[in-house]
């Protein structure tokens, strides 16, 4: 819950501390964009899939997806991720903030809950509860993740005087 507000507030403080630059404008993102989203064969997306977001919307997607996936071996993949993806644009000190409010904010677990309230069926309900027990287990893993995402990210953080949150 600590997280979610914090990402909250982060979010906010960016919004007011922090300009908006050219390649921060707002853009067509995935509502949920993941790993195997461009393996499918169709050449047509469903375009109820889609958003309008900033970029970072589908990159932390994309990032949480992967760290989850591995765990333990997810700095190599993101590393890679973010040098070829900064090579082409490198992130502003605005988009580098939304993209970290972003990965703070606990989604994984919101959805996880919201799914468990949702269910009827004693097997999916005792399957979501190893994952939110899992969840709150592996917390300060991923809390330690956080903490060293704007250099796994390749971000300037002291360039970009990018606020850090003291307690992670």
């Amino acid at each position: 819950m600590v997280l979610g507000e914090n990402a909250i507030q982060y979010l906010v403080d960016t919004e007011i501390d922090d300009t908006p630059q050219i390649v921060d404008s707002g853009t067509v993102c995935y509502e949920r964009f993941l790993h195997d989203t461009w393996k499918s064969n169709k050449w047509m997306k469903n375009p109820f899939d889609w958003v309008f977001d900033h970029g970072t919307r589908d990159v932390a997607e994309w990032v949480r997806e992967h760290y989850f996936q591995n765990v333990h071996t997810h700095q190599r993949g993101i590393g890679h991720f973010f040098h070829e993806y900064q090579s082409i644009e490198p992130f502003s000190s605005f988009s580098a903030r939304l993209l970290y409010s972003r990965m703070l904010f606990p989604i994984h677990y919101f959805e996880t809950v919201e799914e468990y309230f949702s269910k009827t069926t004693e097997s999916r309900s005792n399957e979501l509860e190893d994952k939110i027990f899992s969840i709150t287990k592996s917390s300060q893993q991923y809390e330690s993740f956080l903490k060293h995402f704007y250099e796994l990210a390749e971000v300037p953080a002291k360039q970009y005087d990018l606020p850090k949150i003291d307690w992670i």
